[in-house]
């Protein structure tokens, strides 16, 4: 049975860790979302860029464990964080859960005028949207830029690259930003890069990556009607990876609540570690796929989503926002549902209760909506809609 450990004192809105046997799996607060080893987080930098030494800011990293240094006053770097190669101590305010949800814009300044075009035929699609435009603009004058750059592809869905000689010119480009994102790209993160003007493109880790458009007619070299044509449809494409990533960003939601839902629905102890299903969905660059204990296969495809009109496309959207929305708030509860004052966990059940019946209607239209377009999600995914309609014990 896992035990309680309270800290000495609240440290960013955490107070309780949860020890199991010898080692610590989770660190919990009344107000904040739970943090469990195993989980997949991404890296900030402290109010002065600290991270540790190995580390870079905006890097996603494995939760690898917990201490109880802070209860003895030693510090507050009470969670470990491995990225493969080096493991690291962070506060609770330096990890934070990644949830994609921009278009990430790397452009030369010679090519400002094209980042303004660009921008101008994806504003239809971002328009009401929580989706978010980042390009160095939004850089503050005096912050971290190099800090900011680094968040900002760590949380975009979607990364653009406007390609000209002055692009492939920049030694910022090409020997950070650019290995960056390349290190970044697939899985769920695509990368589209735009041919501006010609460049010598072949002589870089681009070549190796399919452009948005025909680099033997780079849009320069269009007519401007054709530009617009051109840009109009790199557009949809970029929109159409960006929905990919809105569905998965909603399954891997199913599968962190599923395990959850059936502990509360059956009043039974969640899991200890995070579940890894035999049958689950999993974003590859601009496509989903379902894995399988005979493989995997392709179920949704960004060509799939580009087809759809555009009201389909930010109902596709506003499924992704409210369930996150009610996944944070049922989060939020479950301190709550489990404290020791009994009319606390009384009323943290009820308002639970409500979220889960909440969650579940937005699952259920977001696993219908997928179907009717012909895609089958087997198994895993309908055993979520059983527990769903399930009563409490």
């Amino acid at each position: 049975m896992p035990e309680q450990v309270k800290l000495d004192g609240m440290i960013f809105g955490y107070d309780t860790l949860i020890r199991s046997g010898r080692e610590f799996i989770a660190l919990r607060g009344t107000e904040v979302p739970e943090l469990r080893k195993g989980m997949r987080v991404v890296m900030l930098g402290d109010s002065r860029g600290y991270v540790p030494h190995g580390f870079k800011h905006g890097e996603e990293v494995t939760i690898d464990g917990f201490t109880e240094a802070f209860k003895r006053g030693e510090t507050d770097h009470i969670i470990r964080v491995t990225n493969g190669t080096r493991v690291g101590w962070v506060k609770p305010s330096n990890v934070e859960k990644p949830f994609r949800s921009g278009i990430f814009i790397s452009y030369s300044h010679a090519d400002r005028d094209w980042l303004k075009r660009l921008q101008t035929h994806l504003a239809p699609y971002v328009s009401g949207e929580s989706l978010f435009l980042w390009d160095d603009t939004k850089i503050t004058a005096g912050s971290d830029w190099a800090g900011e750059i680094d968040q900002a592809i760590a949380k975009a869905r979607v990364v653009v690259l406007l390609v000209s000689p002055e692009f492939l010119a920049s030694k910022y480009v090409t020997q950070v930003e650019l290995p960056a994102i390349l290190l970044r790209a697939g899985s769920d993160l695509k990368v589209f890069w735009i041919p501006v003007r010609h460049s010598a493109f072949f002589a870089t880790p681009l070549k190796d990556y399919q452009a948005a458009h025909d680099p033997s007619r780079p849009l320069a070299d269009l007519s401007p009607s054709a530009q617009d044509e051109a840009l109009v449809a790199i557009s949809k494409k970029i929109a159409a990876a960006v929905d990919i990533n809105v569905v998965a960003n909603a399954l891997r939601i199913i599968d962190d609540f599923q395990p959850q839902v059936n502990a509360f629905v059956t009043g039974t102890p969640e899991p200890e570690k995070e579940v890894v299903y035999s049958y689950r969905a999993k974003q590859e660059e601009a496509s989903i796929t379902l894995v399988e204990p005979s493989g995997a296969r392709q179920i949704v495809t960004a060509q799939d989503l580009e087809k759809l009109d555009p009201s389909a496309q930010k109902l596709i959207r506003a499924y992704e926002r409210t369930i996150k929305e009610l996944f944070e708030r049922w989060t939020e509860l479950k301190p709550k549902r489990i404290a020791e004052d009994e009319e606390t966990r009384r009323e943290a059940r009820d308002k639970s209760d409500d979220v889960r019946r909440e969650l579940c209607c937005e699952l259920n239209g977001l696993l219908g909506f997928i179907e009717s377009m012909g895609m089958s999600l087997r198994d895993h995914y309908v055993h979520v809609r059983y527990i769903c309609s399930q009563p409490l014990a």
